[in-house]
């Protein structure tokens, strides 16, 4: 297994939605189909451990992008 340290993330609920999905979508992109990820998946690649940990604690620690729209709501 990938070795992680603690980090804490402050997520809130909303930044855990979908996040499955964006961390296959991102495998998808570098393994370059979704057999590749599922067959590095299935034979415990090191490497796909480590892309997993990258990506989620990538997408965790960035900050989400604020609505354009709600700066002019009043």
């Amino acid at each position: 297994m990938a070795d992680i340290e603690w980090v804490d993330f402050g997520t809130k609920p909303r930044a855990l939605k979908d996040l499955d999905k964006t961390i296959f979508r991102e495998l998808c992109k570098v393994y370059g189909c979704a057999e590749m990820v599922l067959s590095s998946l299935y034979l415990e690649d090191p490497a796909l451990e480590k892309h997993i940990a990258a990506i989620a604690t990538y997408r965790l620690m960035t900050t989400p992008r604020q609505d354009f729209r709600s700066e002019f709501i009043i």
